[in-house]
C-alpha cells in the first residue's frame, strides 16, 4: 500500500471489514442475500485487515470469539470497541504485536 492511498470513510471501512469477515466463509457468504448469523460470527477467531486504510473498526465488535487481529498499515486514530473482544490474544498495529496488557485500562 502506498502512502498516497486515501483513508477510507467510516462507511467504506465497515464494508471492507464485512467483506473480510464474509471471505472467511467462502462463496456462500459472498452472495448479497446471505445474512451472516451470530453463530457464523462466533466462528471467526482470526482476521487480517492489514493495509486496508481503515479509519473505523465498526463491525468488529460482533466477533466475540476473535483471538487474532491484524490492523497494521491502516489509518486508525483509536481502537474503540476492541475492549469488548474479550477473547483477543494477539493484536497487530503498525506491524507491532500487541497483547491486551499493552493497553491501559
Amino acid at each position: 500500500m502506498g502512502a498516497d492511498k486515501k483513508p477510507l470513510t467510516k462507511e467504506e471501512s465497515a464494508k471492507v471489514i464485512e467483506a473480510a469477515i464474509r471471505a472467511r466463509f467462502g462463496s456462500k457468504a459472498q452472495k448479497p442475500t446471505y445474512e451472516l448469523t451470530k453463530a457464523d460470527l462466533e466462528k471467526v477467531t482470526k482476521l487480517d485487515l492489514w493495509g486496508n486504510q481503515l479509519t473505523n473498526l465498526k463491525g468488529l465488535e460482533k466477533l466475540t470469539q476473535l483471538e487474532y487481529l491484524d490492523l497494521g498499515v491502516n489509518q486508525l486514530t483509536d481502537v474503540k470497541g476492541l475492549e469488548n473482544l474479550t477473547q483477543l490474544k494477539r493484536l497487530y498495529l503498525d506491524g507491532k504485536k500487541q497483547t491486551l496488557s499493552d493497553f491501559p485500562e
